[in-house]
């Protein structure tokens, strides 16, 4: 399959997207760990790097790997010379995992940024008063 797929990717010029694409199918068929190889060859090229990141961020998380899936955010969030909208579901779903772990002032400040970027990104302003609601 992989093969036979990387040999039509080349072949209509979208060698450079068979990385990302790849990962989501693995991914989406629940296999992780190939899915997670390719996001990390995705993430070496540029125009997939926040892509790529975000999602083997998902990968962790959903394979219960909080801790991992915060480092991948992270890393993602640190990529230079993107518009700042371009991080914001790296920074959403990194407050998701903080919230979830009980992090809530980490989670609300990076929902505050979310919502400074883009006021109806999500439900990001329902979270930022549910966790104000906790006395953060």
């Amino acid at each position: 399959f992989k093969e036979e797929y990387e040999d039509a990717a080349s072949r209509t010029g979208q060698k450079e997207d068979i990385p990302l694409n790849l990962g989501t199918i693995y991914q989406a068929l629940g296999f992780d760990e190939d899915a997670l190889l390719e996001y990390e060859k995705a993430a070496k090229i540029k125009r997939h790097s926040i892509i790529a990141y975000n999602l083997a961020g998902l990968v962790f998380k959903e394979e219960g790997m909080p801790k991992q899936a915060i480092q991948v955010f992270l890393k993602g969030l640190e990529l230079p010379d993107f518009p700042e909208e371009d991080y914001l579901d790296l920074r959403y779903n990194l407050a998701m995992l903080y919230e979830d772990q009980g992090r809530y002032k980490e989670a609300l400040s990076a929902y505050q940024e979310c919502y400074a970027l883009d006021i109806r990104f999500r439900d990001v302003s329902e979270r930022i008063v549910k966790i104000g609601e906790r006395g953060l």
